[in-house]
């Protein structure tokens, strides 16, 4: 009797099984809203401790079609509103750091993105001056509205950017200044061909988005490792 790796249920036959589950309408949405999907462009949150910003936040990227978010909790745990984000986390994939800011930072910069800080302040350059393409993707790090960005998430950030200001007050709540960024960014970098996420990616995705809708998921896997002659490890 075969053991199942971890990978067995990001795979193609693991899809079609699930697949079966929901209906033509069904199937027919998430292909369209899928095929609309990226993760060339993403947010880091580091250490948000109002939720009803984060949860605005993640609204923000679902709407834009974002498809990942990066939280980094070791100060402050993330906690959604539901009331706020409407279910944006079922269809987004959140990815959350315990660790330090370096060494999460670490991990998102060595997944290829270039990393640019969200400050008013540091020699910063404005949306319009900030390049983003398929092959070069950018994760915004976005701070509290009272203390910003840590000390560690600015010496780890390959450049910083802001949105100018031309009244008295100098800053926008994390929220507004995400949609703003998000809107600019996503549509520059919707010019260029192959900000589509990869088949792999999409793959993942589509597992996560249907699984995220099945009540009875722990039986649903354990019938699909029966069919295919397999057992739980």
């Amino acid at each position: 009797m075969a053991t199942h790796s971890p990978e067995l249920f990001a795979s193609e036959a693991w899809l079609a099984w699930l697949l079966r589950y929901i209906g033509p309408e069904r199937k027919a949405v998430m292909a369209e809203k899928l095929r609309l999907r990226t993760n060339a462009l993403t947010v880091v949150l580091e250490n948000i401790y109002q939720p009803h910003n984060a949860s605005a936040v993640l609204r923000t990227c679902d709407c834009f079609g974002l498809q990942d978010v990066h939280v980094i909790e070791n100060g402050y745990r993330f906690k959604s509103v539901p009331d706020i984000s409407l279910g944006a986390t079922r269809w987004l994939r959140v990815f959350k750091y315990p660790e330090s800011t370096t060494e999460a930072l670490a991990q998102i910069k060595a997944k290829g993105y270039t990393l640019w800080a969200t400050t008013p302040h540091h020699r910063s350059v404005t949306l319009d001056q900030l390049t983003i393409s398929p092959e070069k993707p950018v994760a915004l790090i976005m701070g509290t509205e009272q203390t910003g960005l840590s000390e560690e998430a600015m010496s780890m950030a390959d450049g910083f950017v802001h949105i100018p200001m031309y009244g008295f007050t100098e800053s926008l709540n994390i929220s507004v200044s995400a949609a703003i960024a998000i809107h600019q960014l996503n549509g520059q970098l919707r010019q260029s061909p192959g900000w589509e996420l990869s088949d792999k990616d999409q793959r993942e995705v589509l597992i996560h988005w249907i699984s995220g809708g099945i009540r009875n998921l722990p039986e649903l896997k354990a019938r699909f490792l029966k069919e295919n002659s397999l057992e739980i490890k």
